[in-house]
């Protein structure tokens, strides 16, 4: 809920105020990148394209390559000042945590590795440690993401969504493991392979090309997370969640998946002085950034471009 609101602000704010500024047209090209990740934007590049606008079109894709350059140190901000607050809570003993906590705590994260102390009943049986290799792990994973791809392309429906219900489905079943990649030692590469593509997108972006847009851009991103910000604030109270992590969770928008993974544990890991408090933290803050993520540039962006390219 709180990111549907935040972008409901961005949405609203830049585009009404934007407007007034600059061309309606950059305005409507700009805006789903600023909202989700590669597929927005590349559905609002093709639109632009057709309709014969091809400023708007490098318009779209440069703002996608820099919507970075403000979400991350936002975001870092206000889970620094997340923190803060909860560490506060535990430290001054207002917050007294349980071992039982304590223990599920520690599983939290993509550097965690889950809980096996308690065998979970699952439809299927667990493979033997002998045979359950990092190999046969990384096999089940891209069998997954296989199936993915092939219901992605025969549903309306984008194969990244059905890779998350998938994958949450298949390890209840038991036939995927908990934190697989950690599991497989293949965590760490896999992150890096997913940051090269979301990089990817900056090999197309020339001196001439940001010089001439700049001022639009910027124009637009501070609009935009000023709306988000506005919006978040008042949806924070209603929710009963604290301003900085619901605009923190708004901003994932900015960036996705894996970034508000990495930029949520780095952050715990830092303020933390053991691992009773970065198990907190990360129990406290983690899960909502991921969710996140999936809600905002996996699922509502793809339908914020889909609307924004008919206004061409």
């Amino acid at each position: 809920m709180i990111c549907l609101c935040g972008l409901l602000g961005m949405c609203v704010v830049g585009y009404f105020v934007g407007s007034m500024v600059m061309e309606r047209n950059l305005v409507i090209a700009g805006i789903p990148p600023l909202t989700g990740g590669i597929v927005s934007t590349t559905i609002m590049q093709k639109a632009a394209m057709k309709a014969g606008l091809m400023k708007a079109s490098v318009f779209a894709i440069a703002t996608y390559c820099i919507q970075g350059f403000a979400g991350y140190p936002l975001t870092a901000a206000c889970l620094h000042f997340e923190g803060k607050r909860l560490l506060h809570q535990l430290r001054s003993k207002e917050v007294v945590l349980t071992p039982e906590q304590i223990e599920a705590n520690s599983h939290v994260g993509i550097t965690a590795t889950a809980d096996d102390s308690e065998t979970r009943k699952t439809l299927l049986p667990p493979l033997p440690k002998s045979v359950n290799t990092p190999v046969m792990i990384l096999t089940k994973l891209g069998l997954v993401g296989w199936f993915s791809l092939l219901l992605g392309k025969v549903t309306p429906v984008n194969g990244a969504i059905w890779a998350l219900v998938l994958g949450v489905f298949f390890t209840y079943i038991g036939f995927l493991d908990q934190n697989a990649l950690t599991r497989a030692g293949s965590l760490w590469i896999t992150m890096f392979a997913l940051l090269m593509f979301v990089f990817d997108g900056l090999k197309i972006c020339t001196p001439d090309m940001l010089v001439s847009l700049l001022a639009p851009m910027v124009i637009l991103v501070v609009v935009s997370v000023v709306g988000m910000a506005i919006f978040s604030y008042v949806i924070s109270h209603f929710m009963k969640v604290s301003f900085p992590l619901a605009f923190a969770n708004s901003l994932t928008a900015l960036y996705g998946f894996p970034a508000d993974a990495i930029l949520t544990e780095m952050t715990c890991s830092s303020l933390a002085d053991n691992e009773v408090e970065k198990g907190y933290l990360m129990a406290n803050i983690f899960p909502s950034m991921i969710v996140g993520g999936f809600t905002s540039v996996t699922i509502t962006s793809v339908l914020i471009a889909g609307y924004f390219a008919t206004l061409f």
